[in-house]
């Protein structure tokens, strides 16, 4: 738009100024400028999208300790190698390991770390988990919109997730839906290589109740609708609709609290897999689908 409305190419074109005011351009929102970074990163634009992010949204760095695979490794040096006085380094490994369903680091935190809280890992297990999903279980989302503002959209939890692979654990279909309606990248993972989809799978394979009232939203929304696997020099796509696709998908959910890079041999017993199927409801596993991923499994294992 050419704001001189005196410029010769105007009177060439035979353009008049009406003499009404100009077009009003309404500022674009916070939340506009997060969605358009977001596009822009589908768009394989990571530069335009991180300078959006970085000079418009200013997010600023949460004030805590992200347990992401370094912070972990740093955590465990200092109570194990270290030995540091004092019980707050061994609190924070407990609630990572009951977090993350971690039976084995908690038993060496009671054992080797001499934390005795450590020992009742089952019983601490549930408050654990609610405590540091609480905002994100909520009906409303103050807390959480607050810390996106602050933060960004895709800031990281103390126990590195997202909000929104916070929110597809607590359940909270609508938080889900409101996410990402604001731009959040469903894409997004933990160290451990799972992403809200997973995270929200995982919790349906422990929680029938789950399984049964969030799991079919949430894995509409969530779930991408293909797969790309390398496979030797070939690359296999695997559509959602297929029996195959939800078995990777679930393998993938379960896997144990081991950070990707060194996962050098991963193997599953079938009736591990089988069980966790055993409440899938029929909008997210049909009937017929079960069958060919279960005939999959017995010729495979």
């Amino acid at each position: 738009m050419e704001s001189d409305d005196q410029h010769p190419l105007l009177d060439l074109l035979d353009i008049r100024s009406s003499g009404e005011e100009g077009v009003q351009v309404q500022a674009s929102s916070r939340e506009d400028w997060q969605k358009e970074a977001r596009k822009l990163e589908l768009q394989g634009k990571a530069e335009q999208a991180e300078a959006i992010r970085s000079r418009i949204l200013q997010d600023q760095t949460p004030p805590w300790p992200v347990f992401n695979a370094r912070g972990v490794e740093e955590l465990t040096r200092k109570i194990f190698i270290d030995q540091v006085v004092g019980n707050k380094w061994r609190q924070q490994l407990f609630e990572y390991a009951a977090f993350y369903d971690a039976p084995e680091l908690s038993e060496r935190l009671a054992v080797e770390g001499r934390f005795k809280p450590a020992g009742h890992f089952l019983a601490q297990r549930p408050r654990i988990v609610t405590n540091r999903l609480a905002a994100y279980s909520r009906r409303q989302f103050h807390e959480v919109w607050a810390d996106c503002d602050r933060y960004g959209l895709e800031h990281r939890t103390p126990m590195n997730q997202t909000p929104l692979m916070a929110a597809a654990r607590a359940g909270n279909v609508p938080l889900v839906e409101a996410l990402l309606e604001k731009g959040a990248r469903r894409d997004a993972r933990d160290h451990l290589g799972r992403n809200a989809a997973h995270l929200a799978l995982r919790e349906a394979f422990a929680h029938p109740q789950f399984a049964q009232n969030a799991l079919p939203a949430l894995w509409t929304v969530l779930a991408p609708l293909s797969l790309d696997l390398r496979i030797g020099d070939r690359l296999v796509r695997l559509e959602r609709h297929q029996a195959e696709y939800f078995l990777v998908q679930s393998i993938w959910a379960l896997i144990p609290i081991t950070p990707v890079e060194d996962l050098l041999m991963l193997g599953f017993n079938r009736e591990v897999i089988e069980h966790a199927w055993e409440f899938m409801p029929e909008a997210v596993l049909p009937t017929f689908r079960k069958k060919r991923a279960i005939c999959i499994l017995r010729l495979a294992i």
